[in-house]
């Protein structure tokens, strides 16, 4: 009887053991540990589009589209100020295409107060951003073309999607409050 008592702690022993081993094991892998080099980023549920982790660089953006809590409606927030007269087509071509890299919009021409933009790959905008993630973009890129001197219209051309349809656009096509 003395035996059987000592072999079942001893088993018992190596079972407590071998099970804090199996626990150390699965909650030390390191595959999911975040080295100090690697950046984390952090997507908010409450975010103005629906995929907002496809914004890359949203500092470098003129105009934004925003909630705002006080009129309890989305509205367009002019974020930094530039200089109209240095200001050219291509240079905000170029801050939309880094702030939105699934949206590369070309400059064709401007005729008058119009600037004609063309979107040759429309599909991520027209069908998988959703309704407020393409009028993110058209009204930042509408707000921010209209920017230039002389430019009051921006007229887009891309394939017409669930989301966002080409045409012309100014700074009334959407009723939008501005305060």
């Amino acid at each position: 009887m003395k035996n059987a008592l000592i072999l079942s702690h001893y088993h018992m022993k190596y079972a407590i053991l071998f099970s804090l081993l199996i626990i150390f094991v699965a909650c030390n892998n390191s595959d999911k540990l975040v080295s100090p080099d690697e950046k984390i980023t952090v997507i908010s549920a409450d975010s103005s589009s629906q995929d907002s982790s496809k914004i890359n660089n949203r500092t470098d953006a003129i105009w934004t589209y925003k909630f705002d809590s006080t009129i309890q409606d989305y509205k367009p927030f002019k974020q930094r100020a530039v200089l109209k007269d240095t200001l050219t087509a291509q240079m905000i071509c170029s801050i939309l295409n880094h702030t939105w890299p699934d949206i590369q919009v070309l400059v064709l021409k401007s005729s008058n107060d119009t600037l004609f933009v063309s979107i040759p790959q429309s599909d991520y905008l027209t069908q998988q951003m959703g309704t407020t993630g393409a009028m993110e973009y058209m009204v930042t890129a509408t707000y921010s073309f209209t920017e230039l001197k002389g430019i009051k219209y921006v007229s887009f051309d891309f394939n017409e999607g669930d989301h966002a349809v080409p045409g012309v656009y100014d700074r009334t096509s959407w009723d939008l409050k501005l305060q």
